[in-house]
């Protein structure tokens, strides 16, 4: 390999080295490799056919609403947050868990976690 090619082949090494450490940087300037913060509902009683709402903080709301399943209680999780632009932006996960038995759910971003029963 002639020593041309050695200086561009480093040079190129290094410009993707500077080029992934910037990105790691922004991302950690960003938060995106934090986990996200536990909204813990504690103990939550639901009625089949009604939703519950509970604030979260920072312009957050959680919905969950629930219904009987053979395989326990089928719960589905709403989050309406504000966007970095202002803008709220809706996101639904669902679960299915036994009552009584803590669940944690990652919805938009938003970790949350609450032992359900059902009525």
């Amino acid at each position: 390999m002639s020593k041309s090619n050695c200086i561009i082949i480093s040079a190129a090494v290094v410009v993707v080295t500077l080029g992934l450490v910037s990105a790691i940087h922004l991302l950690r300037q960003r938060g995106e490799d934090d986990p996200p913060r536990a909204n813990n509902l504690g103990q939550v009683e639901l009625v089949e056919s009604e939703s519950k709402d509970f604030e979260l903080g920072s312009d957050a709301t959680c919905t969950l609403s629930g219904r009987h399943s053979p395989a326990g209680i089928e719960i589905s999780v709403y989050i309406r947050s504000l966007n970095e632009y202002g803008v709220y932006q809706y996101d639904r996960s669902m679960i299915t868990t036994s009552p009584g038995q803590q669940t944690s759910v990652v919805v938009g971003g938003k970790l949350v976690e609450f032992t359900p029963t059902l009525k």
